[in-house]
């Protein structure tokens, strides 16, 4: 069994040369569930890779470098050709409601470009029946207009000024919950308003990823070890009231308790630390960084109210405890992890989310944080290094998107499986 990740990379290039991840995924995943978009948070550790977080209503676009957006046409053409059996002549974007964040804005820029390029009339839309009002335009960070433009539904599709769409595409995740007149529209809508975080749990994504990268591991004759990441569920807990602290904190001990035995036979200086996570939830909110037990029992105020609640005020009433890796990247001083965006199961582009505020084994996506490019292109078309760089960062991307296939296929009610990769997917698959 190959222990040094060095000799991890060159295996897993020599197998997968001879054995292509796609193939063995297209065997391995239900049919017709991947996500039409997604987004992985990535730590490479040298020793260790693998994903911290994985987003299937993806914002960001703008941080990825121009070169990877223009080629992204040579990737969505099939993509909404599998999808739809045919490329939608016009489409509308169904954002946050935050808006009016002019970073967020430059996203929606970003991501409208995508479809234009390909030819396909593509406008922002606006979801909110009290604001049934003409459309009003929006500032980009670098004060470029975008015009949005309130939905409404009128029997079973919905409307917007510019057009009737025949693909909306969801940037809103919901998380409080979806408004019911996105469900049995006409129209294809994706990813589905039923796979948001009121509904998604982090534990059986992580669950799925860790099944499959074994699965792999295991077919390359590598140790799993390296690309897996070690989590914990633990329900019912109320932090505010302090209520299943010690689960959390016994938990944190037996993973703390493995990490330090793994250390010590791989002669790893390392002092481990595990994260306590929300288990629904996204923008890198409700996460805590400890190493021990102890500590958790001893928050203050300040910190559990932190813990309480995620987005949109959501109460935490579960927790993932997940083993710290910390990032071997360090740019100009910053410490910096890799997120990678797929289009279906392609890779499309990514960036360095860098934190100059945050060290080596701490949350990244946090106050503070700042993007640099990281140009696919450039790692396909560079030194040998380099070409190990897409290879280990796809495997892990493609890895994490394949478990997130397997998530779409256990939440989807059965109305919405039947029609979840567009309106034209029964009579397709007839």
């Amino acid at each position: 069994m190959v222990t040094n990740f060095s000799c991890v990379r060159k295996e897993l290039k020599s197998y997968l040369e001879t054995n292509p991840l796609e193939s063995w995924l297209k065997s391995r995943l239900p049919q017709g569930f991947e996500p039409f978009y997604a987004s992985i948070d990535i730590r490479d550790a040298e020793y260790k890779l693998a994903p911290v977080d994985a987003n299937l209503y993806p914002a960001g676009f703008n941080n990825i470098c121009s070169e990877d957006l223009e080629s992204s046409v040579e990737i969505l053409r099939p993509l909404l050709i599998r999808h739809f059996g045919k490329i939608p002549k016009k489409i509308g974007i169904l954002p946050e409601l935050h808006t009016r964040n002019p970073f967020y804005v430059d996203n929606l820029y970003e991501l409208r470009q995508i479809f234009r390029r390909l030819g396909c009339e593509t406008e922002i839309g606006w979801w909110d029946p009290k604001m049934y009002q003409k459309h009003f335009v929006l500032h980009t960070s670098d004060h470029r207009e975008l015009s949005v433009y309130p939905f409404w539904k009128v029997d079973r599709k919905l409307h917007f000024l510019p057009f009737e769409p025949e693909f909306i595409l969801l940037n809103n995740d919901f998380s409080s919950g979806y408004p019911p007149e996105l469900l049995e529209l006409e129209q294809p809508l994706e990813p589905s308003p039923q796979l948001g975080w009121h509904t998604r749990k982090k534990s059986d994504f992580f669950e799925n990823y860790n099944t499959l990268a074994q699965e792999l591991a295991e077919k390359a004759g590598l140790d799993p070890w390296h690309l897996q990441i070690q989590t914990k569920l633990v329900s019912n807990i109320s932090f505010e009231e302090k209520k299943g602290l010690e689960q959390v904190a016994e938990a944190a001990e037996l993973i703390l308790g493995q990490m330090r035995k793994q250390y010590e036979m791989r002669k790893l200086s390392e002092e481990p630390s595990v994260f306590i996570k929300s288990n629904s939830g996204t923008y890198g909110m409700g996460i805590l960084k400890i190493e021990s037990g102890e500590k958790l029992l001893n928050l203050n105020r300040r910190e559990r109210n932190k813990m309480a609640v995620g987005k949109n005020h959501l109460v935490t009433h579960e927790v993932i405890i997940q083993e710290g890796i910390p990032t071997r990247f360090k740019i100009d001083g910053v410490y910096a992890e890799p997120v990678i965006y797929l289009l279906g199961q392609n890779l499309m582009g990514g960036f360095l989310r860098k934190n100059p505020e945050r060290g080596r084994l701490d949350n990244l996506n946090s106050k503070g944080m700042v993007f640099e490019k990281l140009c696919i292109s450039d790692l396909r078309n560079s030194v040998e290094r380099d070409l190990e760089l897409e290879l280990v960062y796809g495997t892990i991307a493609q890895l994490s998107c394949a478990a997130m296939t397997l998530e779409i296929e256990k939440l989807l009610t059965p109305s919405r499986k039947k029609n979840y990769l567009g309106s034209a997917h029964e009579e397709r698959s007839m």
